[in-house]
């Protein structure tokens, strides 16, 4: 499920999110994370101790807090867009928080050597497909888990939406949202300036099916009925192998149109692995528009990491780990906001202009446009609408057919 594709406004925001403790003792390791020039900070950079699967992230000033570890030492991941995951052991001194202050190294990415693929078709289609066979054979290996998934659903100034679209056209757009089963999410963004949702609950995973069980609503702004939260938990559930996997699908279903869609950029080694690095860009002129890379494991032919940034729609990070037999699943998902400013009285302008110079008189959809328009600029608030979802994902009794 992709809640990006509710509205085409909507941009990413970010929540930092962190494990709760599982266990009476208990420690935190806090710090601070900078670029590789030691002056700029590496804004909403992972944070992840994969003996226990629980993840953080930095906030915009590279700070960050994750509590509730249960080692008295435990290796930490620190990975950033563009720059080497950073490794390190962490030791907790009794009763005070350990601190871990690093700077990212710009990763060292090689010149992509001429791929042969066995059968000569394209390097994209066969990397992609690779991965999505792998995925099948790995959901049948794994024979149960059970996981914990905190998630964060948030949107604001989204009732600037039907502020301005006349009462028709707003109704035929809510209801083809609400056609696509989005229907419960359309009415709490469009109706409330903030929506802040905060939910956890658990996953088992057991001969190839899944439930979701213990659901709880942490954090609800604006309060939900039980009703509503019962339509929102439809919506926010995920399958951990479906999103490992959705982006994959797409990118093979587009790379079998367009051969020259994807190109191999380079690659790097890590966790032992060789991992090839794929990017689709779009540019106009030389502003670039949109681009995504795609980082797959050869030999386990699995995704690592999957990042996309867009000049409106702000930057993303998916990152997967290795649940044993070297099976990777999503353990976080890391969306930065980039909220679209509107000026009132600007837009405005620009659409009298457009009346003006046109040679038939306004219609009455232009004049009910115009006419919202003048009103919300009169009340002087600002609108800056974006919308994003981001979770984390932490894994327990994972059993592996060998």
């Amino acid at each position: 499920m992709n809640l990006k594709s509710l509205l085409s406004v909507c941009v990413w925001a970010i929540c930092c999110l962190s494990v709760e403790p599982l266990f009476a003792n208990t420690h935190r390791v806090e710090g601070r994370v900078l670029l590789s020039d030691s002056l700029h900070a590496a804004s909403f950079a992972s944070i992840y101790v994969p003996a226990t699967g629980q993840g953080t992230v930095c906030d915009k000033e590279g700070y960050f807090l994750l509590d509730g570890i249960p080692l008295d030492e435990c290796a930490v991941e620190v990975s950033f867009v563009g720059y080497s995951t950073h490794k390190e052991v962490v030791h907790f001194p009794s009763n005070q928080p350990a601190t871990l202050n690093v700077t990212m190294q710009e990763e060292p990415i090689t010149l992509a050597n001429v791929f042969i693929t066995p059968n000569g078709e394209d390097v994209s289609v066969y990397l992609f497909q690779k991965v999505l066979d792998q995925a099948k054979l790995n959901c049948k290996r794994v024979q149960h888990f059970d996981a914990n998934v905190q998630l964060s659903l948030h949107s604001q100034d989204m009732d600037f939406i039907p502020m301005i679209l006349p009462k028709m056209l707003y109704f035929v757009l809510k209801g083809a949202m609400k056609m696509t089963g989005f229907g419960a999410v359309v009415d709490l963004v469009f109706q409330n300036p903030v929506v802040d949702l905060d939910v956890r609950y658990r996953i088992d995973y057991s001969k190839e099916k899944l439930k979701y069980l213990d659901d709880e609503f942490v954090k609800t702004t604006p309060e939900l009925t039980k009703k509503q939260q019962e339509q929102c938990l439809k919506l926010v559930r995920h399958d951990p192998f479906e999103s490992a996997t959705s982006g994959i699908a797409y990118a093979l279903k587009m790379a079998k149109k367009d051969a020259n869609r994807y190109k191999l950029v380079g690659t790097i080694e890590e966790q032992g692995h060789v991992v090839d690095i794929l990017e689709y860009k779009r540019m106009q002129g030389d502003t670039l528009l949109y681009s995504c890379r795609y980082y797959i494991m050869e030999d386990v032919w699995s995704l690592l990491r999957l990042e996309t940034k867009s000049k409106e729609n702000g930057e993303s990070r998916l990152e997967l780990r290795s649940i044993g037999e070297d099976i990777y699943l999503p353990v976080l998902l890391v969306e930065l906001p980039s909220p679209v400013p509107f000026d009132l009285e600007a837009m405005l302008a620009e659409v009298k202009k457009q009346i003006e110079e046109g040679k038939e008189k306004p219609s009455g959809m232009e004049k009910s446009i115009i006419k919202r328009l003048e009103d919300l600029s009169k009340s002087n608030r600002k609108f800056e609408p974006y919308m994003s979802e981001n979770f984390t994902i932490q894994y327990h009794n994972v059993v592996i057919k060998k």
